[in-house]
């Protein structure tokens, strides 16, 4: 019983150090007729240094807010399909040099023409 128990405690901070998500908007998402676009990346360990954030290859990192482990921002967007990438170095206490860079994309559409404004 206790062996079991020991295996579980370690996988967790495993799994813990690996997380990186872009949420809203979900990848392949389909968000109709929008202007704005509210996203959130969220983490599971510390942020080392800077969260790096483009959207459709422009640097959109200023205009997001960090609050613990997530960032948000309200991001305008013109119709058409779009790919918003964020990255950065979060703290591993198993990798060599004590951080681990991730990364996430999330690849979305907006559509005026078959939704109305």
């Amino acid at each position: 019983m206790l062996r079991a128990i020991g295996v579980v405690l370690l996988i967790i901070p495993l799994t813990a150090c690996t997380s990186l998500k872009i949420s809203p908007p979900a990848n392949g998402a389909e968000l109709g007729c929008v202007q704005k676009v509210s996203t959130k990346i969220s983490w599971t360990s510390s942020l080392q240094g800077t969260l790096s954030v483009t959207l459709d290859g422009s640097n959109v990192a200023q205009q997001f807010t960090i609050n613990g482990q997530a960032a948000t921002a309200s991001l305008d967007v013109p119709e058409g399909s779009h790919t918003l990438q964020a990255s950065g170095n979060f703290s591993c206490w198993y990798c060599s040099g004590g951080s681990f860079q991730l990364s996430a994309t999330s690849q979305f559409e907006t559509d005026c023409h078959h939704h109305g404004k």
